[in-house]
C-alpha cells in the first residue's frame, strides 16, 4: 500500500502562523483537487502536522479536532474526497512564551523533524510500503521526517516553503505547491 504524508499548513491551506481560530483556516483552492488525484490513483492520504499553537495556549485538542480539522474534513468531502488519517503534535520543546501549557512542553517524539507523526500513520495502516510513499511539506523539518522514514520527498514553495530548505536538508523534488507536487508524484509511481 502506498501513502502520501502531507504536512499541513503551507501545504493543504493558507499559513498565517499559528492558525489557532477556524475563521483562519482556509485552503488552497487546488487541494481537494489534489487530495482527490491522490485518492483516485491508489495513495492513502495521511496528514502530519505541528500544532504547537496548543502548547502556546492558543487553542485546545477539541478546538483543533472538532472545529479546524471538521472543516478541513467538511471542506473535503464536500468535494468528494478525503484524508485517512491526521496526526498532530501538540507539543513544544522549550514553553518559552506567555500562556505556556506545561502538560503540552516536552521534547517529544512526535514533533517533527523527528518521526513519531509518520510512526503514527504507519502503525493505523501497518501494510504501508514507505518505498512506494512520499511526504511533502514546505519545512526542513518535514522532508527531515520524511527522509529519515526512507520516503520520497517534495518541497513545496508555497507558505514558508520558498525559505526553507538549506544545503544540508534538500528533498528529492521541489513543487511550486501541492498541485505540482501531486503532479510529480503521479508521474513517478
Amino acid at each position: 500500500m502506498k501513502a502520501v504524508f502531507l504536512d499541513r499548513d503551507g501545504v493543504l491551506n493558507w499559513d498565517t502562523d499559528l492558525i489557532h481560530r477556524v475563521e483562519d483556516f482556509h485552503l488552497y483552492s487546488y487541494t481537494p483537487e489534489a487530495i482527490k488525484k491522490l485518492e483516485q490513483a491508489g495513495f492513502l492520504r495521511l496528514v502530519v502536522t505541528n500544532q504547537s499553537a496548543i502548547a502556546r495556549g492558543l487553542l485546545t485538542e477539541d478546538y483543533l479536532t472538532k472545529v479546524i480539522h471538521k472543516k478541513m474534513h467538511d471542506a473535503l468531502e464536500a468535494a468528494g474526497t478525503s484524508v485517512n488519517g491526521i496526526y498532530y503534535c501538540p507539543h513544544h520543546p522549550t514553553g518559552n512564551f506567555p500562556n505556556a501549557q506545561p502538560n503540552y512542553i516536552c521534547d517529544c517524539d512526535c514533533r517533527k523533524p523527528k518521526t513519531g507523526l509518520l510512526q503514527q500513520g504507519l502503525a493505523a495502516f501497518p501494510a504501508i510500503d514507505l518505498s512506494q510513499s512520499w511526504l511533502v511539506g514546505d519545512s526542513m523539518r518535514d522532508i527531515e521526517a520524511g527522509q529519515k522514514m526512507g520516503l520520497k520527498t517534495i518541497g513545496v514553495l508555497t507558505g514558508h516553503g520558498a525559505n526553507n530548505f538549506p544545503s544540508r536538508i534538500q528533498p528529492d523534488f521541489i513543487a511550486a505547491n501541492l498541485k505540482a507536487a501531486v503532479g510529480i508524484i503521479l508521474m513517478s509511481s
